[in-house]
């Protein structure tokens, strides 16, 4: 048989039929598999997107500087941190108001957005639950009540702009600094969140700092006191 002439011609119908539904199911079956490998080609992708992408307590959400090592002595005692700055600054919209915790940097955000919002219970639910218990029955002794603390930050955040400017790691905790600057673009606060990892894996504010030469002397340390770089 000539390698032109057509299957028509030496086959007859019925075993031609057949041998065309063969080459559609081979061909409809390399659809198949191809959509098949197309389809677990994108799992695979995404799946390693999502693990680029996760926060870890050693990724930065924001673009920072190189780490640096610093070290201050206090009572014959050496605290370290690891201080990063934040390249640019992180600017915080009030505006927005999506309250997240599964980075220092949100809960900071977070914090600091409520303050500039006066929401009292999103800047609450922001602290960890002993600090929260700690600081209610202190306003409970001292007469304070919502009203205070939404005064307070209306007196002191109206017309200004929040950032992020900075991040330490001390132990378990996280500090994150942030400035507020007037319309004439002055700084009118500078300081410190000291912020924990809870057991949900949330990040919350927490006062369990208290009292430690670290977050009393970071990021701007007290007259007498230096941090040195290590």
């Amino acid at each position: 048989m000539s390698s032109n002439t057509p299957l028509r011609s030496v086959l007859p119908s019925t075993e031609l039929k057949r041998y065309k539904e063969k080459i559609d199911m081979a061909t409809e079956f390399q659809k198949s598999m191809y959509s098949t490998v197309r389809v677990i080609a994108c799992f695979c992708l995404c799946l390693s997107l999502l693990s680029c992408t996760e926060n870890t307590d050693n990724k930065n959400p924001f673009p920072v500087t190189e780490a640096r090592t610093r070290v201050l002595e206090q009572d014959e005692k050496t605290y370290s941190i690891e201080e990063v700055k934040y390249q640019p600054s992180v600017p915080i919209q009030p505006d927005k108001i999506e309250a997240r915790y599964d980075a220092p940097e949100y809960a900071a955000i977070t914090l600091v957005k409520a303050m500039l919002r006066g929401d009292y219970e999103l800047w609450a639910n922001s602290w960890d639950e002993k600090s929260k218990t700690m600081r209610e029955e202190r306003d409970r002794k001292a007469g304070r009540d919502q009203k205070f603390w939404i005064d307070i930050w209306k007196k002191n955040t109206a017309g200004v702009s929040a950032t992020l400017i900075e991040k330490a790691e001390y132990e378990e905790y996280v500090l994150v600094s942030y400035q507020l600057k007037n319309s004439a673009g002055k700084v009118t606060y500078y300081a410190p969140i000291v912020l924990k990892k809870t057991s949900t894996s949330e990040w919350k504010a927490t006062n369990k700092l208290m009292g430690n030469p670290v977050a009393h002397n970071w990021p701007k340390p007290l007259p007498n006191k230096k941090w040195q770089d290590k």
